[in-house]
């Protein structure tokens, strides 16, 4: 048994000088390392089927993958896709993924800015400070949150980063989040072309950003979270943001999104927002990062 397991062997793995491996040759090619012809015999044939791996087993393969290990290639079984082990960046890349039926934008991330946070939850910094919101403002007289609490700033500027949020396990990722707002007072006041809300995009954990969007007041504009505005644009990563003013009353934008972002490892959203009064409030409430297929 033995004998006829070495002698099959044999017969479809050649080692010649120079280190040359062949299967189904026995004349490699002298410019490669290996060479797989696809048939031996010419009447059955085969293909190349790389190591394929679910979540975990690609986990443990990253874990133990170094800056040696550039251009390890894997077939990634959750997302189907031929991927690629970067190890400049320590994250895998998509080489190609099989087309096939939509599972759906999976949630890998979300900040209601509640108590008890929702879960998974998107964990945030403050670079600089705003604060919780859980009154009505005065026009529009209504929640300036959507559950409990939103987040928001007066008369300030408000910086936070969200995540980071591993992504790469997806072909893109998309953020969306709730906006409204405020005049704290009867005679006026809202937001105007000075206040602004502005998002920026990295890829590389918060170290770099790329500004995508910018939002701005107009006219004094007050809005609640009934208003059905919205705003959605896709990542480009130039650096250039797109700007709108946002109208004011039912239509005011209160959806906003930004598609088509990269699958990093890495992903960090930064939101600021800004305005020039006592008597403005700008609110988000329920940012929201999705793992797309």
């Amino acid at each position: 048994m033995k004998k006829s397991f070495f002698l099959n062997v044999a017969l479809i793995i050649s080692v010649p000088l120079f280190s040359q491996v062949g299967i189904n040759t026995t004349s490699p090619s002298s410019a490669s390392v290996l060479d797989v012809e696809s048939s031996s015999d010419g009447t059955n044939f085969g293909g190349f089927l790389p190591p394929r791996v679910d979540a975990s087993g690609r986990a443990n393969i990253a874990s133990k993958a170094t800056l040696a290990d550039d251009g390890l290639l894997i077939f990634f079984e959750d997302t189907r896709c031929l991927q690629t082990w970067n190890g400049v960046e320590s994250t895998w890349e998509n080489v190609y993924c099989m087309s096939g039926p939509s599972s759906g934008p999976t949630l890998l991330g979300i900040q209601d800015f509640e108590i008890t946070p929702s879960s998974p939850e998107l964990v945030f910094i403050e670079n600089t400070a705003g604060s919780y919101q859980t009154g009505n403002g005065t026009s529009p007289n209504t929640n300036t949150y959507i559950d409990g609490r939103s987040y928001g700033v007066v008369n300030g500027d408000a910086d936070v980063d969200f995540g980071p949020v591993d992504a790469s396990s997806y072909s893109t990722a998309s953020l969306k989040f709730r906006l409204a707002s405020f005049s704290l007072n009867t005679s006026g006041n809202g937001a105007d072309a000075g206040d602004y809300v502005d998002v920026y995009v990295s890829t590389d954990g918060g170290t770099t950003f790329s500004y995508e969007m910018e939002i701005t007041g107009n006219g004094n504009a007050t809005y609640d979270f009934s208003a059905t505005g919205t705003q959605t644009i896709a990542y480009d990563g130039d650096n250039t943001a797109t700007s709108t003013a946002t109208p004011t009353g039912n239509t005011g934008i209160s959806y906003v999104e930004i598609t088509n972002l990269p699958n990093s490892a890495n992903l960090v959203i930064g939101i600021v927002l800004s305005n020039n009064s006592s008597n403005e409030l700008w609110v988000i409430d329920n940012v929201e990062i999705y793992g797309i297929n």
